[in-house]
């Protein structure tokens, strides 16, 4: 996962408008499918993921 995060520093200021999706693009989808997010995230409420990701580092579970 850490290198998906790196990939995500160096390239995540672009939006997809700029630069069309990649493979390495596709990884990070297919990676955050696996991930469970806290449940403010699935509220049906809309969110950046941004804010999830962050929301998903502060709780228990997974760490980077």
């Amino acid at each position: 996962m850490a290198r998906l995060i790196d990939y995500l520093a160096w390239r995540g200021d672009l939006r997809f408008d700029e630069r069309p999706l990649c493979d390495a693009d596709s990884l990070v989808f297919s990676a955050l499918a696996y991930l469970k997010f806290p449940d403010e995230c699935l509220d049906g409420r809309p969110r950046m993921l941004s804010d999830c990701c962050d929301m998903l580092l502060r709780g228990p579970g997974i760490r980077m």
